[in-house]
This record gives structure tokens, C-alpha cells and sequence, in this order.
């Protein structure tokens, strides 16, 4: 079924659902989503929109397939986007517009191509996970930007990395593979119990004040700042 503007509420679907290139496809309340929803964009800002609360539920797949800008953003009153979905691509999720709580599975997984998570807050059950499926020849990528990611997982294929621009924080995620990237005049601010990969770039880690906890995994580090808040 092609979507050309359209508006989804209290939806039940087991099928395709393609939202078509330069247009908005606005979520309202519980979508049930056992198929699949796929935004192709071509060129132009393809949008999913998440109106006030809203919620992935069922075991389908949303497709950031488009080969031209991709994004799930918010809109309304508070707009939050609770998933159980699996959301998979390359594209934007929040693009500062929206509360996001993951119960299922980022996963970049485009050759090339980056996962972007905007100027947002992630929360994540511990189940929930985000993934970039690298492997020799299908590198793949995850950006956190301004964003911060509370709880679950962050793992990384061969030859993929996670990436941490502007001010951004971790809290009590475990990432696995590596490395974890710190871009130019980005900060990283960690906070509880987490476990990094190797940290290369030139950005700036900041360990939280309170009970913080970092257990790296990986090879040897190199920063370009660390500071110790203390408190």
C-alpha cells in the first residue's frame, strides 16, 4: 500500500506499507505493526511522524529504505515513540523532536551508510539494542549526536563504529566491537555502569560525578580530554 500524507491511528497491520518520497505519514496512539513500514525517499525529506504518544507494538520492521533523506520525528503535544519494532537503514531517528524509548532494535545496516539519533533521549529496556551490522564490505554506522542513550546495548560489526558528535551522554549501556569515535569538539559525558570498546578521536570524556563505572573492553585508548567530575 503506497501512504502519500497520510494518518494512522489504532492501526493493526500484517503487510507493506510505503510512504512515498516528499511526503509526512503522521502516527496517533498504539500501531500495531506486524509487516512492514517503508520510507522511500528518493531525494527528498521523507517523513514518519510521531503525533503526541505513540506506540510500535508487534514483532514488523520499519525501513529507512529511501536513497535520499529518511526521518522519524516528532510532532505535537510531548511526542514519544515507544518501539518494539525493529527499526533498520540509514536515515534520522528524533531530529530533536521527539522522547524515544527503544524495546527493540536500532539497526544500521546500509553499506556506507549511517544511522543518525538527533538531538535526542533514547531509553532502552534491557533488551532494547542498537546495532550496526558491519561485516567486511557492508560497513555500516551509528551517530549519536547531542543525544543521549540511557540503558541496553550498543553493539558494532566489523569495520563499523559508533560515533559521538556534539554534547552527548551514555548512562549504563554496554557497547560491544568498536571503536567508540569521539568527534571534533564533541564532549561524551558517561554516568553509571557502562562498558566501552576501544575510544579513538578528538573529542573530550567526561566521567559523572556520583557512582560511575567504565569497564573498556577494547584495545588502548587515546583522548583528547578526560575529566573526573567530582561529588
Amino acid at each position: 500500500v503506497s501512504l502519500i500524507n497520510s494518518t494512522l491511528s489504532g492501526l493493526t497491520t500484517a503487510g507493506s506499507l510505503n510512504i512515498q518520497d516528499a511526503t509526512a505519514t503522521t502516527l496517533l496512539g498504539t500501531i500495531t505493526n506486524n509487516g512492514t513500514i517503508t520510507l522511500n525517499s528518493t531525494g527528498d525529506n521523507t517523513f514518519l511522524t510521531v503525533n503526541g504518544a505513540v506506540t510500535l507494538a508487534g514483532t514488523g520492521t520499519v525501513v529507512l529504505g529511501g536513497t535520499g533523506p529518511d526521518y522519524i520525528i516528532g510532532s505535537g503535544t510531548t511526542p514519544t515513540l515507544t518501539s518494539f519494532n525493529t527499526i533498520q537503514g540509514k536515515g534520522n531517528i528524533g531530529n530533536g523532536s521527539m522522547g524515544f524509548t527503544n524495546d527493540g532494535t536500532l539497526n544500521s545496516n546500509v553499506s556506507g551508510g549511517t544511522l543518525a539519533i538527533n538531538s535526542i533521549t533514547v531509553t532502552q529496556s534491557p533488551t532494547g539494542q542498537i546495532n550496526a551490522a558491519g561485516s567486511p564490505g557492508t560497513l555500516s554506522n551509528i551517530n549519536i549526536n547531542s543525544s543521549t542513550i540511557n540503558g541496553g546495548s550498543i553493539n558494532l560489526g566489523a569495520n563499523s563504529t559508533v560515533t559521538a558528535a556534539g554534547t552527548s551522554a551514555i548512562g549504563g549501556v554496554t557497547v560491544t566491537g568498536g571503536p567508540l569515535v569521539l568527534a571534533p569538539s564533541s564532549t561524551l559525558t558517561a554516568s553509571g555502569a557502562n562498558s566501552l570498546p576501544q575510544i579513538t578521536g578528538s573529542g573530550a570524556l567526561t566521567v559523572a560525578s556520583g557512582k560511575t563505572q567504565l569497564t573498556s573492553a577494547g584495545g588502548t585508548s587515546t583522548l583528547a580530554g578526560l575529566t573526573i567530575a567530582t561529588g
